[in-house]
């Protein structure tokens, strides 16, 4: 559009921008805050990754500690783990704490403090792989306190492939205990077909042995020449 005069294009931009001027300076506005709230939230992503770091690296400390005989470590230990588990409970670090106190209290056979840990972090985790190995060691808590029905439960909840072998063998063991021997010689030899040359493998040949079902070994070339 032309427009005769200087005055004439001047009102024409006054009206365009009573007009339009408010959502064009709104939208300005939204655009940097975005811009900076995501940098923000980034740099607070880094600074609390680092945080939760220092944290952990101080509970590894107290763990040395406490294995050492220290007698102050095992203060120190459930401080820095609650400070973990309170103020950065997402982080893998605060279910490694958690993780670490459940084991500490399955040795001294407290089976309620081991299952509280463990629950804590099926609720607080965002990391599924952490959750199936939370299910997994729940589960042999759950079945040392004869709570065997929760703890299949959880097995069966337990999506992770590479945990297959110890999945069966806690199933197994737990199939023993109910006296189910037929199902427990299954699980174990699923278990075994799953790990059979790790530790834990070598640990579910003992039990099926126990069974009556040791596996043959395989006929090497040399005995084969023999017969």
């Amino acid at each position: 559009m032309n427009y005769r005069s200087d005055e004439e294009q001047l009102a024409a931009l006054k009206q365009w921008w009573n007009e339009n001027g408010t959502g064009l300076v709104v939208a300005v506005v939204l655009a940097g805050a975005a811009v900076f709230g995501w940098r923000g939230w980034q740099s607070y992503q880094l600074t609390s990754r680092e945080a939760a770091s220092s944290l952990y690296q101080s509970f590894l400390e107290a763990t040395n500690e406490e294995a050492d005989g220290d007698e102050e470590a095992r203060a120190t230990l459930e401080f820095v783990a609650n400070q973990l588990k309170n103020e950065f409970p997402g982080t893998a670090y605060a279910s490694y704490a958690s993780f670490s106190l459940a084991r500490e209290a399955v040795g001294e056979d407290d089976l309620e403090s081991a299952e509280a840990e463990l629950r804590w972090v099926l609720a607080s985790s965002v990391t599924d792989t952490l959750k199936d190995v939370a299910r997994l060691r729940l589960a042999r808590v759950l079945a040392g306190g004869e709570s065997y029905v929760e703890a299949l439960d959880l097995l069966d909840r337990v999506r992770g492939t590479g945990h297959q072998g110890p999945v069966d063998e806690v199933r197994g063991d737990i199939f023993l205990e109910q006296g189910r021997i037929d199902e427990a010689r299954d699980a174990y030899a699923r278990a075994l077909e799953a790990d059979p040359s790790t530790i834990s493998g070598n640990l579910v040949t003992i039990k099926l042995a126990d069974l009556g079902e040791a596996p043959v070994p395989e006929e090497s070339p040399a005995s084969s020449l023999e017969q």
